[in-house]
């Protein structure tokens, strides 16, 4: 992991199993509750539960981050660009 992966990824709560779902909802990307001057209000809750996923199947393993990213991508750019 880099950069801001670890406060995102590794750090964040919201992405655990144990943690309510309705968490995401509350808590910005970071994991930060929206409501503290403490968070950056960035609000990606699509993002995180896609994290949350990954964490469930891998866990903390980047190959699994990778993989899902590059699928994720893959789909849109077809979706928004299809090949003739």
């Amino acid at each position: 992991m880099v950069y801001d992966d670890n406060a995102a990824i590794a750090l964040n709560a919201d992405i655990r199993p144990e943690t309510p779902l309705r968490q995401i909802w509350m808590n910005d990307f970071w994991g930060v509750p929206l409501g503290t001057n403490e968070s950056h209000k960035s609000f990606r809750p699509l993002t995180t539960l896609t994290f949350r996923a990954n964490y469930a199947v891998s866990g903390l393993d980047t190959l699994g981050y990778h993989v899902t990213n590059t699928l994720l991508h893959a789909i849109v750019r077809l979706r928004h660009f299809p090949c003739h």
